[in-house]
């Protein structure tokens, strides 16, 4: 795989060589890479092997400053290359969400309506990251949701239960934990699906029922 990178010519001693302007360098860091070096636009910015310059019409001090330019390209490629090299980082561990939350967002009623809502949430990671414990507390104009749920990870699987205190519900957890985000199935006295997105220091929260209590609900929060 090629990139272009913006590059500024440097100042040759001599008009001859080239005058100072915007260019590029081309770096492959894609898989199976051969090491080829970059391929830079113009004749007096390419590779030089050894100090074959004569070809070029250049003088010693032209090449040096060429030979400078090729190795500020190198450095340039191979910085490139390690952050391409550097793996995505993503929350997989219940540690990840242990804290106090606080936030806004909305619910829909079965009557359509939507109201707004103020959140707190309380996430415990418990057993090394292996158990979460989840208390969310949310109240708008009329109506309160507090939901509670016990959650265990093996690997990326879910499982666990949960109660929702102001319908009166209970029933089981399952789903997923990957890449900062988990999904799960709420079954049960109302059967639901729940999301949970981490995105930087905030995690949306999404949940969606079969038209008993609620519609859905829509929550973005903060680590507090």
């Amino acid at each position: 795989m090629g990139v272009l990178l913006p590059w500024v010519e440097p100042a040759y001693p001599t008009g001859a060589a080239g005058a100072r302007s915007l260019n590029y360098v081309r770096c492959s860091i894609g898989p199976g890479d051969t090491g080829d070096r970059p391929k830079i636009g113009r004749i007096h910015d390419q590779w030089l092997s050894g100090l074959d310059t004569q070809s070029l019409g250049w003088n010693l001090e032209e090449a040096t400053v060429a030979m400078q330019a090729r190795f500020a390209k190198s450095l340039l490629c191979a910085g490139l290359a390690l952050l391409a090299q550097v793996p995505a980082t993503f929350a997989t561990s219940f540690q990840d969400l242990a804290g106090t939350w606080r936030g806004v967002g909305r619910v829909q009623l079965l009557s359509g309506q939507s109201e707004a809502l103020s959140c707190k949430a309380y996430f415990t990671a418990k057993e090394a990251g292996a158990g979460l414990g989840i208390a969310l507390a949310c109240a708008s104009a009329s109506n309160k949701i507090d939901l509670r749920a016990s959650l265990a990870q093996t690997g990326e699987a879910i499982s666990g239960t949960w109660e929702e205190r102001s319908f009166n519900s209970t029933g089981s957890v399952a789903g997923t934990f990957a890449n900062d985000r988990i999904d799960l199935t709420i079954e049960g006295t109302i059967k639901a699906t729940m999301s949970i997105t981490l995105e930087g220091k905030s995690q949306l929260i999404s949940i969606a029922t079969e038209g008993q209590g609620f519609r859905s609900v829509d929550l973005e929060l903060e680590r507090s």
